[in-house]
């Protein structure tokens, strides 16, 4: 009779939201006990509601805290880097800034060796590239070109001034812009074109060219 009893009770209370061990804990009764009595009684929608709540909750702390945990970790690799950045001091030697940008040239210039021609999207990339090869070399800024790839959502005016301000190249050595065709696709956030620098000196082309073809032989000598 008593069993009885409580298992109204535990129903009940459950009709009314409580959790298993809520019931098995108030009724005193074993947990498997009270999941056996309410376990085909659904809990009120309210109810339901809540947990889902708390769930997203849960799960929004968990992505936060690894979120937290990837930054903290990215600190600490950038810090190491930057300390073995600062050792090797790259910025004080001439002959190494001139093996940077041949290698940059390898990776992402043309591989005519009537100009130096540089293409890429990065603003950081190309602030790079043309401050080793303004360091390097006995530059003449008047000898600089700047063609801007863009697309038909882009304001022409004001990637010019954005790019002019990336590479120091006045306006008016930027030639007419480039628009890409359509291709259907999303407008791309944040994304400011790619920009192709030309410097018209046929010797350090080559100079670049040799110097990264012979980077490369070492490097395969040695291996």
């Amino acid at each position: 009779m008593r069993s009885k009893i409580l298992k109204q009770k535990a129903i009940s209370m459950r009709k009314e939201g409580w959790s298993i061990p809520q019931i098995s804990k108030k009724l005193g009764i074993a947990k498997s006990t009270a999941s056996l009595w309410v376990s085909k009684i659904p809990l009120p929608q309210n109810i339901l509601d809540q947990i889902k709540d708390k769930e997203l909750i849960g799960r929004e702390k968990g992505l936060a805290v690894m979120k937290a945990r990837r930054y903290l970790a990215q600190l600490q690799i950038q810090d190491g880097a930057d300390k073995f950045i600062k050792k090797l001091k790259l910025l004080n030697k001439k002959n190494i800034l001139k093996l940077l940008v041949a290698v940059l040239f390898w990776c992402e210039g043309s591989k005519r060796t009537s100009e130096v021609r540089f293409t890429n999207s990065d603003p950081k990339l190309v602030r790079v590239f043309l401050y080793t090869i303004r360091k390097a070399f006995n530059i003449n800024e008047l000898k600089f070109r700047a063609l801007v790839h863009l697309h038909e959502y882009h304001n022409k005016k004001r990637q010019h001034h954005f790019w002019s301000t990336v590479t120091g190249i006045p306006l008016n050595q930027f030639t007419k812009p480039y628009l890409k065709p359509h291709t259907g696709k999303r407008k791309r956030d944040n994304y400011q074109g790619c920009i192709s620098i030309r410097y018209a000196d046929a010797n350090i082309a080559k100079e670049l060219k040799a110097l990264y073809y012979s980077l490369a032989e070492q490097i395969f000598e040695g291996a």
